[in-house]
């Protein structure tokens, strides 16, 4: 793995576990299939749309 690869790597772990450390285990069982932080934040922000939540604005 090219050295600029892992950084981003490590970046992008580094990201998902700090999004997914900070949901309560009762929302996070809703995302647990997200495997990197991109589908993630998408799925966040579907459910909260759906929700019509404002807490969290993507775009």
């Amino acid at each position: 793995m090219l050295e600029d690869d892992k950084k981003a790597y490590d970046l992008e772990k580094k990201a998902f576990a700090i999004l997914t450390q900070a949901l309560n285990k009762e929302i996070y069982h809703q995302f647990s299939y997200c495997k990197d932080t991109k589908t993630f934040v998408d799925t966040l922000c579907v459910n909260a749309t759906r929700l019509g939540s404002t807490w969290f604005r993507h775009g």
